[in-house]
């Protein structure tokens, strides 16, 4: 049977990311895309926020293979705060103009957003139109915010833990 599914990320590359952090974030991004590559009838792409200069930057746009755009998150530094509302809605923006009966959101982040209360309120609007948002948090000192921001999270600390959080949290997601 056809999965169907359009997914999204969104990598925080915001000042309070360490250079490990950050380094940790770009490959739990990368692994989720490599993950799900070869999945029929599965999309997927990838941003950053804060953007450069916009509210995010697209590191690959829905439906790229990934050793066409893996280069560009090796020019990613930290900067900036955690704008994470306009970048949530602007991948609410881009999933509800997909054709793809399932909707999923990654939110790749070390912790607290600006204007939490409403990111919390977007995030329950997106599940309550059919679009899944899920956390990566990096860094088990973020667990807490990252379990109160969204209802499905995982934790990941280091580099060895990466590929069993994420593939733990995206098989029982998408199957």
């Amino acid at each position: 049977r056809s999965i169907n599914t359009a997914v999204l990320k969104l990598l925080d590359r915001s000042g309070s990311m360490s250079h490990d952090e950050l380094e940790l974030a770009k490959h739990a991004t990368l692994a989720i895309d490599l993950a799900l590559e070869n999945l029929r009838h599965v999309t997927s792409g990838s941003a950053a926020f804060p953007g450069y200069q916009q509210e995010v930057d697209i590191l690959s746009p829905m439906g790229e293979r990934a050793i066409a755009y893996a280069n560009r998150f090796a020019g990613l530094r930290s900067s900036g705060g955690t704008p994470l509302l306009p970048a949530l809605l602007w991948a609410v923006d881009e999933l509800v103009q997909r054709n793809e009966r399932r909707k999923m959101l990654f939110v790749i982040t070390d912790g607290s957003p600006h204007l939490l209360d409403k990111c919390q309120e977007t995030i329950e609007r997106c599940w309550a139109g059919n679009i899944e948002v899920y956390g990566i948090i990096i860094g088990e000192n973020n667990k807490a915010m990252g379990e109160k921001l969204f209802p499905v999270s995982c934790c990941v600390n280091d580099i060895n833990g990466l590929a069993g959080a994420l593939f733990n949290m995206l098989q029982t997601q998408l199957l």
